[in-house]
């Protein structure tokens, strides 16, 4: 059993679904609907705007899109397609309106770890043991930079994050267990964040403004510490520490907050200017979780 919770940032739950095993989930950037993969294939369901229209998926409203099944979904900036890899390994792009899916590449012969749409929705750049950008309407595709894998399972150094600068015309993704940034045309690779097996720095995210990076720095479980560097700086500054590691952290998007998952299982809220967190859930229940934090804008 799956579940996915809409919380808004005084901590009210407004969407539980937890109707069956959803394999990848996302959700728009007008925070009005959700996308999500079942064993039946690709469905579209309206978001909770309030507590009183809280439901659980696979209600009437609901939709298929697809029958692909997929283990990864990324919504289009615009919120007018869907970039996701189906059971196969096929990257596909699919029209949320009435559309047939189109397949931009096969994946099967290597291991990928992220994928990200570009700010203005023409591109995809992918990270595994290549870094690469492909183009969202003819699916042609340049390699950037190579990331060879050093590591083995959650330690290979390729893995983890690659996302766009605001402006979108930088990446930056984990290389060698550290962070590096590299121009959208491959030149200017450049490590910008050193790290180590022991002490790998992983989810690396562009602040909304791009002044500044986050970032998780350790070898996971409560010893991982959240950490944001601004690009004028050299170093890092721990921000909050005792961090999930496999939550991630993410920026809201006016960049005055900081979301992750702490190690007593609570979603957290971070003010950033005035270093409080606000712990806004906790996990209740008991087996296996998988935590897949998103910010969208803020529901009324």
């Amino acid at each position: 059993m799956s579940i996915i919770t809409l919380l808004s940032p005084n901590g009210t739950m407004l969407y539980r679904p937890v109707n069956g095993f959803i394999g990848a989930w996302d959700i728009s950037h007008d925070s009005r609907t959700i996308a999500y993969g079942m064993d039946s294939g690709l469905h579209l369901a309206p978001a909770a705007r309030n507590v009183a229209e809280a439901h659980e998926l696979g209600s009437p409203d609901a939709r298929r899109i697809s029958d692909d099944v997929p283990g990864w979904i990324a919504w289009s900036p615009d919120n007018t397609r869907l970039l996701y890899v189906d059971s196969e390994f096929n990257l596909k792009i699919i029209p949320v309106n009435d559309g047939q899916p189109q397949l931009l590449d096969n994946l099967a012969t290597t291991e990928y770890t992220s994928l990200a749409w570009s700010p203005d929705g023409q591109s995809v750049a992918f990270l595994g043991d290549q870094l690469l950008i492909f183009d969202a309407t003819t699916g042609s595709k340049r390699t950037l930079t190579d990331t060879p894998d050093h590591g083995i399972g959650f330690l290979r150094s390729g893995i983890e994050y690659v996302n766009f600068s605001p402006d979108g015309q930088q990446l930056l993704f984990s290389k060698n267990h550290g962070l590096s940034v590299i121009q959208i045309d491959g030149s200017g690779e450049m490590q910008i964040v050193e790290g180590s097996l022991r002490a790998p720095k992983t989810w690396g995210r562009w602040s909304p403004d791009g002044s500044a990076i986050s970032y998780l720095s350790g070898g996971g479980g409560i010893s991982t510490k959240v950490m944001v560097r601004p690009l004028d700086s050299s170093a890092g500054i721990k921000v909050a520490e005792g961090v999930l590691a496999e939550s991630g952290v993410i920026w809201s998007e006016n960049g005055n907050y900081l979301i992750y998952v702490d190690d007593q299982i609570r979603v957290t809220l971070l003010n950033l200017a005035n270093g409080i967190a606000y712990k806004l859930t906790a996990w209740q229940g008991g087996g296996y979780i998988t935590f897949e934090t998103r910010w969208r804008n803020v529901l009324p």
